[in-house]
C-alpha cells in the first residue's frame, strides 16, 4: 500500500517531484510483481497508479472506498483548525465535523473494500494507493487494535510503500475484530494432516438440546465429576428463571434430556416471565417507533430503579406494560425516600450512633420501628424462600415508608441515633439482593468509619429477623390503630377546613384497641392530629370525634406556628445547619406583634435563634413577605 497527501483537494496534481517519486516507485515494485493496483478516485492518487501501471503492467482499478477522510467543513482549511475540533485524537475516531466523516467511518469503509479485494482476488499481488488516514486507520484495524491502541499504530509517510499483513481474522462490518457469528464463520483453518480447508458443519442439532444437556456436560458427565450428579450437589437445579417462550426451549429440553437418562426433574423451581410491551399494551416493534432502549431508562434512573420496577410492578408471569413514568415513581417513593432518611441520619442522628446516648427507657416508636424491622427481615425471607421475589421487594417497599413517613417524621425531635442506623444497616441488607448498587452505596456510607463492619454489604449475612414476640405483635398492632384513627382524624380536619398547623384541644377515640394503651401510644396520637389530648369513649357513634372549637389561646398557638414554619423555611433557603443559630427580624401589626412578644421566649428555643429583633433590620441572608390570617408579616433571618 502506498500513501499519498492531498489536503481534501481532489484535483491537485503531481508535481514533478511526485512524478519522480511515482516512476522510482514504479521501478522498484516491478520486481515485485504487482497484478492489480486498486486506487482513490482523487486525481493525484490515480495519477500515481498509472504511472506505476505502466512499470508494472499491472490493471489499475478505481475504488471510491479508498478516497481520503472527508474532513467536511474543514476540507482545504488549515489542519490545525480540524485539529482543535477535537478534545484528543481518540476523539476523532468517534466524532464527525458538519459534513464530513469520523475515522472509525474510514476505517469501515477502507476494510470492507481491503476484504472484498482479497476475498475476490485470492492468490493475486495487490497494490492500494490511498491517503494517510484512511491507510493508518485500516492497518490498525488489519493488526487488530483497538480506536484507542490505533492511536499509537505507526502513521503512513507520504510516497512510502510497505505490505499490509491481513491476517485470517474475523472482521466485523465496521473493520473491527469480532469473534461471533456470522464473522467468525468467514474465518477458515488448515487441516494439519491434508492441509485442505477446515470451516464449521452448518447444520447441528437444536441448539436447545445442547443447552438441556447443559447440567451433564458442563460437568463432562459420566465420564468425570460422576459424585457431583449421582449425589445431587450439582443436580437438579434449585430454580430456574426465564421467558415463557421458554416452554418450548430450555425448560422443555432440560426436562426431556434429564428424562431420556432417567433423572427425573431437572429443577425444582420456576420463575418464567411475561413479556414486556408499551404503555398501551402494544407489542414493542422498531417499525411502530414504540422500543424503549434500556440504556436510556438505566443512564437517566440508574439500574437498581429498573430492576425494582420490575420486580414490583406485577407478578413474573404477567405481561407488563412499561410506562417510564412508573420509574420516575419508583424513584421517588423508595430510593429517594430512603436515601432521605439516611441523610436525616447523617444530619441530626449520627453523632449519637457511637456511643454517646445515656442510657434511658427505649422511646415507643423505637421498640416499633425494631419490631417492624424483625417482621419485614421475616417476611422477606420466607418469600424469598418461596421464590416470590416481588413480594419481598414489596414489603421492603412498605417498610421504607413506615420508616421515613412515620418513625422519622414522629421521632424528629428526639431521634435515636443508635436505632436509625441499625435499621438502615439492616435495610442495606435486605435491599442489596434486589438493587445491588444503591444497597452497597447505603452501607458504605454508614459503615466506612466502622471496622468491626465488612467492607461491602454483598459479604454480610442475611438478616434472618426474629420471630415476633407477643409484646411486639401487641405494639405492632397498637401503633397500627393509631395510624388508622389518625387517619380518621386527619379527614375531619379537612372537613371542617382546619389546618393541621392549628392546635386542637381533645380527640376522642372509640377504639377499644387503644383502651388502656401506653400513654405514650396516646401521646403520638394527639401530636400528629395536633391535639392536646385524646380521651377514650366507648359510646361514640363513629370511631372519632374531633373537638373543633378553636379558644384564643389555641389561636395564638396556632399563629405561632405559621411564624416558626415561615422561619424554618427561611433558614433551609439560606442552608444553615441545624446547629447554626440565627437573629429573627420581624415586622409585624401591633396585635400581632403582642401574641409573639409574649411567647418569644419559645419562638427562639423553636428556630435556634439568639434574639428576636421586632424591627426590619437592613442586613440579613433571607427575607420573606408574607401573611398570617389578616396581618401582614415581614420575616428575615442572618447568622449570629
Amino acid at each position: 500500500m502506498i500513501a499519498y497527501d492531498e489536503n481534501g483537494s481532489k484535483v491537485s496534481k503531481l508535481t514533478k517531484k511526485g512524478i519522480a517519486q511515482a516512476e522510482t516507485l514504479g521501478k522498484t515494485l516491478a520486481k515485485e510483481g504487482i497484478d492489480l493496483i486498486f486506487t482513490s478516485p482523487y486525481f493525484r492518487t490515480r495519477e500515481t497508479s498509472k504511472i506505476i501501471a505502466k512499470a508494472t503492467g499491472a490493471k489499475v482499478v478505481v475504488d471510491k472506498r479508498l478516497a481520503e477522510l472527508n474532513c467536511g467543513v474543514f476540507n482545504g482549511r488549515d489542519d490545525r483548525e480540524r485539529k482543535a475540533y477535537y478534545a484528543s485524537t481518540l476523539d476523532e475516531f468517534t466524532k464527525s465535523p458538519p459534513g464530513g466523516e469520523s475515522l472509525n467511518d474510514a476505517r469501515k469503509r477502507m476494510m470492507e473494500a481491503v476484504l472484498e479485494i482479497n476475498s475476490q482476488h485470492q492468490g493475486k499481488k495487490i497494490l492500494i494507493v490511498s491517503h494517510g488516514h484512511p491507510l493508518w486507520v485500516m492497518s490498525g484495524a488489519a493488526a487488530g487494535l483497538t480506536s484507542a491502541e490505533n492511536v499509537d499504530f505507526r502513521y503512513p509517510k507520504v510516497g512510502e510503500y510497505q505490505e499490509l499483513n491481513l491476517k485470517n481474522w474475523p472482521f466485523d462490518r465496521n473493520g473491527e475484530l469480532d469473534a461471533h457469528r456470522p464473522f467468525i464463520d468467514e474465518v477458515y483453518l488448515k487441516c494439519q494432516e491434508c492441509g485442505g480447508k477446515m470451516q464449521r458443519i452448518k447444520d447441528v442439532a437444536d441448539v436447545w438440546f445442547d443447552s438441556g444437556a447443559m447440567p451433564f456436560a458442563q460437568w463432562h458427565y459420566p465420564f468425570e465429576n460422576k459424585k457431583l450428579i449421582d449425589k445431587g450437589d450439582q443436580f437438579p437445579a434449585d430454580y430456574i428463571a426465564e421467558g415463557m417462550d421458554q416452554t418450548r426451549g430450555w425448560f422443555y429440553t432440560l426436562l426431556a434430556v434429564s428424562t431420556l437418562l432417567d433423572r427425573g426433574l431437572a429443577y425444582r423451581n420456576v420463575i418464567s416471565f411475561g413479556l414486556l410491551l408499551d404503555k398501551n399494551g402494544q407489542k414493542m416493534s422498531k417499525s411502530k417507533g414504540n422500543v424503549v432502549d434500556p440504556w436510556q431508562m438505566i443512564q437517566k434512573y440508574g439500574s437498581d430503579v429498573v430492576r425494582w420496577y420490575f420486580y414490583t410492578v406485577n407478578p413474573p408471569g404477567e405481561f407488563k406494560r412499561f410506562d417510564e413514568l412508573d420509574l420516575g415513581k419508583t424513584l421517588r417513593k423508595i430510593f429517594m425516600l430512603c436515601y432521605n432518611s439516611f441523610v436525616f441520619y447523617n444530619t441530626y442522628g449520627s453523632s449519637s450512633a457511637s456511643g454517646g446516648e445515656k442510657s434511658k427507657p427505649i422511646p415507643v416508636l423505637d421498640q416499633w420501628i425494631t419490631s417492624r424491622l424483625h417482621e419485614v427481615a421475616e417476611t422477606a425471607t420466607a418469600n424469598l424462600d418461596k421464590y416470590e421475589i416481588g413480594e419481598a421487594a414489596k414489603v421492603i417497599e412498605a417498610f421504607v415508608d413506615d420508616l421515613s413517613r412515620w418513625y422519622i417524621r414522629r421521632s424528629r425531635k428526639n431521634v435515636s441515633g443508635k436505632t436509625l442506623k441499625l435499621v438502615l444497616e439492616t435495610l442495606a441488607k435486605l435491599m442489596a439482593p434486589f438493587a445491588p448498587f444503591f444497597g452497597e452505596a447505603l452501607w458504605l456510607s454508614l459503615t466506612t468509619n466502622d471496622k468491626q463492619q465488612t467492607t461491602s454489604v454483598h459479604l454480610v449475612d442475611w438478616p434472618e429477623g426474629q420471630k415476633s414476640s407477643v409484646v411486639s405483635r401487641k405494639l405492632l398492632e397498637s401503633m397500627a390503630e393509631v395510624r388508622h384513627l389518625a387517619s380518621l382524624a386527619l379527614a375531619e380536619r379537612e372537613k371542617a377546613g382546619i389546618k393541621v398547623r392549628q392546635p386542637l384541644s381533645k380527640l376522642k377515640v372509640k377504639s377499644v384497641k387503644l383502651k388502656g394503651a401506653d400513654k405514650a401510644l396516646l401521646e403520638i396520637l394527639a401530636d400528629e392530629v395536633n391535639v392536646k389530648e385524646v380521651i377514650y369513649d366507648s359510646k361514640l357513634k363513629s370511631e372519632v370525634e374531633l373537638d373543633v372549637e378553636i379558644t384564643p389561646e389555641l389561636r395564638e398557638e396556632g399563629i405561632m406556628r405559621d411564624l416558626v414554619r415561615m422561619i424554618q423555611g427561611l433558614r433551609g433557603d439560606a442552608n444553615y445547619s441545624p446547629k447554626d443559630s440565627v437573629i429573627v427580624s420581624l415586622e409585624l401589626p401591633a396585635d400581632l406583634m403582642a401574641i409573639v412578644d409574649k411567647r418569644s421566649a419559645q419562638l427562639k428555643k423553636d428556630v435556634h435563634a439568639k434574639s428576636i429583633e421586632f424591627k426590619k433590620a437592613q442586613k440579613f441572608d433571607v427575607e420573606l413577605s408574607s401573611k398570617i390570617e389578616q396581618w401582614p408579616v415581614w420575616v428575615a433571618v442572618r447568622k449570629s
